[in-house]
């Protein structure tokens, strides 16, 4: 008796809304990571409204002073934001969105660039969120901020110390067709 062919199996059929590590992040995990931030400085912009509230009740203190505690919060988030992503490539909320951010090359990006980007990032949600949807229309999903900083939001962690290519790093190799980066 003859042994009969073995059947070829192919590999299961992967969805569209799948997201792959290395690849131009999905706009559902680029909205979560913004939610999730803003859920976390949610409570710090609950406290400078009271500070806002009892400096406004004193007599004493000139209205230019109402706008401190704000300002202090929006420059706090803007230099932790900064922070976060020149060191580790993700602020909390990327990170439970599962993306990070590299530059155009697929390296971690520099401090200068996550600055820009952060400030952009402002300049952006300022002009009625254009510079966000700018990323709807983009073949590979950059917003402003990210075409300003030359940066682009993948999908997948890559945690390491920056300029040490090891574990973890995203490495940017683009295959034939499609716009990937494969991750370390």
């Amino acid at each position: 008796m003859g042994k009969r062919p073995a059947a070829a199996v192919s590999p299961p059929a992967q969805e569209e809304d799948d997201f792959k590590p290395g690849e131009i992040a999905h706009w559902a995990q680029r909205i979560l990571a913004v939610v999730m931030d803003g859920v976390l400085v949610l409570p710090l912009a609950a406290l400078a409204l009271r500070a806002t509230a009892r400096l406004g009740a004193s007599a004493d203190v000139p209205n230019a002073m109402l706008w401190y505690p704000w300002l202090g919060i929006v420059v706090g988030t803007l230099a932790v934001h900064t922070m976060l992503v020149a060191t580790v490539g993700s602020t909390p909320g990327m990170f439970l969105a599962r993306v990070s951010v590299v530059d155009v090359s697929g390296a971690h990006p520099k401090p200068e660039q996550a600055a820009a980007r952060a400030i952009i990032g402002l300049v952006s949600a300022a002009c009625f969120g254009l510079g966000y949807l700018w990323g709807l229309f983009h073949p590979e999903r950059r917003t402003w901020h990210d075409l300003a900083a030359g940066t682009k939001v993948v999908s997948g962690l890559r945690m390491g110390r920056r300029g040490r290519p090891g574990r973890g790093q995203c490495v940017h190799r683009p295959r034939s067709t499609d716009k990937t980066y494969d991750i370390r």
